[in-house]
């Protein structure tokens, strides 16, 4: 320990800088209580080996400007800084375990934050010392000279100042008290004006704290960013994108360009009358919503290049206009564009940071009632943040405890399933109130009617979703005989109280013609287990023990009922959602009629139309009241004042939607509400005398000093390890679960508990090769980057033993698992050999005879 009773205070004080994310860590608390002599705090802090290595030799290294490490960029020359400490990593990559793009992606950069998304501190010992070059020079020191310039005081007691301002515990504020009876500190006048006027003045807020990483997250800090200001992104899953990445029917936008092209008539007058009607009572917050829709939308597609040129009409809605692209859910796709360019911006620069498993467990608001920050729990150690606070935590539909807000507010629909994630326990709503914040319509919480039933877990507590979609390229329900019984294209709580009313089990039969326009759904629910294709209406009807007659017959009185309303729209005898009458007597009765038709087939087709069928159940999906806002998205306390540097955006705020809402209004909020929050907090930033200058996303990105980070390495890299897929077969349970994915063989047992989707649709592929359905639903590259750690080797080549004089056996004739129809287009991958059925397009794995 005498070495580093040795070290100057600013090395000790410093020490902050590089734990951005923490308030007071093991390092600290060593470095800092030995500085002043505290020997017995000092060992009283369980620092490990890396901590103390680091240290100890910290003296002797020589210091390296992030100038220089920039120069070190490339794969054969990679410098990287981790903790403060600059690593030749060159020779390291070629034996790293996660490959070694996952490394020198990173070159000539500070990797910290990459690096504690997947190891602890001390993985570091198993890096040769040899390979640290020195010491990364603080901004503070580079910029004001600490190591030997003549006014280091008072840098040591700028660095100091800044490294304790965050700490609001009463261990920070004893530090504080050691900090200010220092003599060294105590000579030291006027430190603050060394900064200059690009660093933060005492009292000002720089940064925006946004809690929540779902889409409306990453929309507040994209347009944070955008208008010039710094955020800092707390997430507390492992992983960002929360229940925005399940949204599968697309985002509402009025008057689009979208719209335009396809000739689709629409106006936001419209929108916004329909979203009333369809159950918001504040015309305020939905004409805020409508309005600056097509906006939204535009802003989605030209910012992070998306395509959302697909539009559909939803339940409720006079108009078309949900936006999709064509492949993938719309909400993992937009939303994961955006986490994507965030976190590049974040590697490139100080303008953002995300810091995942870190838990908001209050908000602090001083005596005036302004919001300042927020404490965070992140690894066991209480953090703070500093800044104006931007909520964004969803929903509290996954909290089924006794102290839940839907054991308090909605007790009785405990008992129902739900489809969002287990992180949404609507603690946002929580800690608000806990500070004085209002809220509203609690007791609104919505029973989404389409729920997919897994036929082998039919009681499982959290289920997939059917996009309403499927409902509005002309999918039907039917009740237990076989007949409908409702407006498919009604409002969501109208539908589910009339599947309350009729007999169970339920079904969803979409027509292939309607399959055609959302046949990646049906596929993707297909492999997940959850729908069945069958290639003619007759095996259909003896599956589910329905008489065929009576499927003929209800097609064929939906089909007439579509026919009247297009020989006479407003002729009808039952009164129709969301205006007008209705000839459709199966819905008219309930008294809200349908009146919207698309790819209707008559009767006499039944029989040899095939059909995608799914069993359905009301399911927990969405919860419409939260925290009160303003129209510019601040929190109000229930004395209905703003609460200063405090607003809320997403599922967490209420108010928005009413007794109901409207299928694909969730995205459209969290993009809209987003940014107007972010443009408030921008504001709100100005006024204390921040100065922000608007500036690109892409150029933040893309822009570097250095060069460009090489491509995440391609999935189809070779290990020195693999494994034959029957070896991977033993691996099937939950608790020892082995998949393959794109010929990488994967150990995802720890990985399930922290998989934003939940463990069910991967342990769906337990012991087998999951690469069709991961496609289907991931974008490439995700593996490498926030699970490299799971790659235990490649599969191997399925290679036949042939003598050269004998010929290779024929592969054998197989029917399709799905309709048993026929499978054709064989070809070659890996030594495997796969096809495609003709009928429903499912990929089956061949083998020889």
């Amino acid at each position: 320990l005498e070495p580093l009773q040795e070290l100057p205070l600013s090395r000790c004080c410093c020490r902050r800088v590089w734990f951005e994310h923490m308030a007071w860590d093991a390092a600290d608390d060593f470095a800092f209580d030995l500085a002043y002599g505290d020997a017995d705090a000092a060992n009283n802090i369980e620092a490990d080996s890396s901590i103390l290595g680091h240290f100890a030799v910290q003296a002797s290294l020589r210091k390296i400007t992030r100038a220089e490490l920039a120069l070190h960029n490339g794969p054969h020359d990679c410098w990287v800084a981790f903790h403060g400490h600059v690593y030749d990593m060159t020779q390291f990559a070629k034996q790293h375990v996660g490959g070694a793009d996952s490394i020198t992606r990173l070159a000539g950069q500070d990797g910290t934050l990459s690096f504690m998304r997947h190891h602890s501190q001390n993985v570091l010992n198993s890096i040769n010392k040899e390979y640290c070059k020195g010491e990364l020079l603080l901004e503070v020191e580079d910029k004001l000279g600490v190591d030997g310039d003549d006014d280091a005081p008072s840098a040591v007691l700028v660095a100091a100042e800044q490294s304790l301002e965050n700490g609001e515990d009463e261990k920070c504020g004893q530090k504080r008290g050691a900090l200010q009876a220092s003599d060294e500190i105590k000579d030291a006048p006027a430190a603050e004006s060394t900064l200059g006027s690009s660093k933060r003045q005492r009292g000002q807020a720089c940064c925006a704290v946004v809690v929540g990483g779902g889409l409306a997250g990453f929309t507040a800090c994209a347009t944070v960013i955008e208008l010039g200001g710094n955020v800092m992104m707390l997430e507390k899953a492992a992983f960002c994108g929360g229940n925005s990445t399940k949204a599968s029917s697309g985002i509402n936008g009025a008057c689009t360009s979208a719209q335009h092209s396809l000739g689709i008539v629409d106006s936001v007058e419209t929108f916004t009358a329909d979203t009333i009607n369809g159950g918001a009572k504040q015309p305020e917050l939905a004409g805020i919503l409508c309005r600056n829709s097509g906006e939204a939308v535009g802003w989605l597609a030209s910012t992070f290049g998306l395509d959302l040129s697909l539009v559909s009409r939803l339940g409720g809605h006079s108009q078309a206009r949900t936006h999709r692209g064509k492949e993938r859910f719309p909400g993992m796709t937009i939303t994961y564009a955006m986490i994507q360019m965030i976190e590049s911006i974040a590697e490139r620069s100080d303008v953002a940071q995300v810091i995942t498993k870190a838990k908001v467990v209050r908000l602090l608001v001083n005596d005036t009632g302004v919001c300042e920050g927020c404490m965070y729990d992140r690894l066991g150690r209480e953090c703070c943040a500093e800044g104006p606070v931007i909520l964004c935590t969803g929903g509290f539909g996954a909290d089924f405890s006794d102290g839940s807000l839907l054991a308090e507010y909605r007790p009785g629909l405990l008992h129902l399933p739900t489809t969002n994630s287990e992180h949404s326990t609507g603690d946002g709503i929580k800690m608000a109130r806990a500070v004085g914040a209002k809220t509203i319509d609690l007791e609104w919480v919505q029973v989404h009617p389409t729920g997919l039933v897994n036929p082998l877990e039919p009681q499982a507590k959290v289920k997939f979703l059917a996009a309403e979609a499927l409902r509005g390229v002309g999918g039907i329900m039917i009740d237990a005989r076989g007949r409908r019984f409702v407006n498919e294209l009604g409002r969501r709580d109208h539908i589910t109280k009339e599947m309350w009313r009729n007999q169970p089990p339920f079904r969803l039969l979409v027509n292939k013609t309607a399959a055609q326009e959302v046949l990646w759904h049906c596929k993707h629910y297909v492999s997940r287990g959850v729908m069945k294709f069958y290639s003619n209406g007759g095996k259909m009807a003896q599956d589910i023990a329905v008489p065929l007659s009576v499927l003929e017959e209800v097609h064929e009185a939906h089909y007439g009922a579509s026919m009247l309303t297009h020989e006479n729209p407003e002729g009808g005898p039952w009164p129709a959602y969301p205006d007008g009458k209705s000839w459709d007597e199966a819905s008219g009765r309930t008294g809200s009629g349908k009146r919207f038709y698309r790819n209707v087939i008559n009767g006499a087709q039944v029989q040899s139309e095939a059909f995608y069928v799914a069993e359905i159940t009301p399911v927990i999906h969405y919860c419409m009241g939260g925290l009160e806002i303003t129209t510019d998205a601040a929190v109000l306390t229930v004395g209905d004042v703003p609460v200063k540097g405090l607003w809320a955006a997403g599922e967490v705020a209420g108010g928005v939607h009413g007794s109901n809402r409207l299928g694909g209004n969730a995205l459209l909020e969290c993009v809209v509400f987003g940014r107007v929050a972010a443009k408030a907090c921008s504001q709100y930033m100005c006024s204390s005398g921040v100065h922000l200058e608007q500036r690109s996303l892409a150029d933040l990105a893309c822009n570097s000093t250095r060069k460009s980070p090489e491509t995440i390495r391609s999935e189809q890299e070779t290990y020195t390890r693999s494994f034959t897929l029957e070896e991977v077969s033993m691996h099937r349970t939950k608790e020892d679960c082995w998949i393959v994915v794109s010929g990488q063989v994967l150990d995802v047992t720890k990985f399930l508990k922290e998989h934003p989707g939940g463990a069910l649709p991967i342990l769906a592929f337990a012991g087998k090769d999951a690469t069709t359905e991961y496609g289907l639903v991931h974008p490439p590259g995700l593996i490498a980057k926030y699970a490299p750690e799971t790659v235990l080797g490649q599969l191997a080549p399925v290679k036949p033993e042939l003598q050269d004089d004998v010929p290779a056996k024929p592969l054998a004739v197989v029917s399709c698992p799905c309709c048993k129809g026929c499978v054709e287009r064989h070809h070659e991958q890996d030594g495997l050999f796969f096809a495609e059925c003709n009928s429903c397009n499912v990929e089956v794995r061949l083998r020889r005879l």
